[in-house]
């Protein structure tokens, strides 16, 4: 009976060998990826600025107005804004976010209060004070 006892004593290096391995395979494989995903993901958040197409993780497509510290505004629709959290932003939208004739436009480059132009179904553009000359 000792004999058994002495040979099942020494298999307690190899499991550790073992265990040693799966540790470091399960870094590799499960939170180095997780680590690297989180801090492109911070990345993304810290570059977004007024003017940029997003989308939230909800699925509402739009364009940042706004950015507060935990906040943005966004231009989803003809004059709606709406404030999300910087968290909820899923993503950056490659494309320009195409507007239906018959909706206004919103344009974060005019000095005045005219920053939203219509468009017309041959896809030109007007604002109110084209229209009245």
């Amino acid at each position: 009976m000792p004999e058994t006892a002495a040979a099942g004593g020494g298999s307690f290096l190899p499991m550790l060998g073992y265990l040693g391995f799966f540790i470091i395979l399960f870094y590799f494989l499960l939170v180095r990826p997780q680590q690297k995903q989180k801090k492109q993901r911070q990345e993304m958040l810290n570059s977004l600025q007024v003017g940029a197409n997003i989308f939230t993780v909800g699925g509402i497509l739009g364009k940042i107005t706004e950015t507060n510290e935990e906040t943005f505004k966004i231009l989803i629709a003809n004059g709606v804004e709406i404030e999300v959290l910087k968290t909820s932003v899923g993503g950056i939208k490659k494309e320009e976010t195409e507007f239906a004739p018959g909706e206004f436009k919103y344009d974060d480059n005019e000095e005045d209060d005219e920053q939203y132009e219509y468009v017309y179904e041959d896809d030109t553009a007007e604002t109110e004070d084209e229209k009245q000359k």
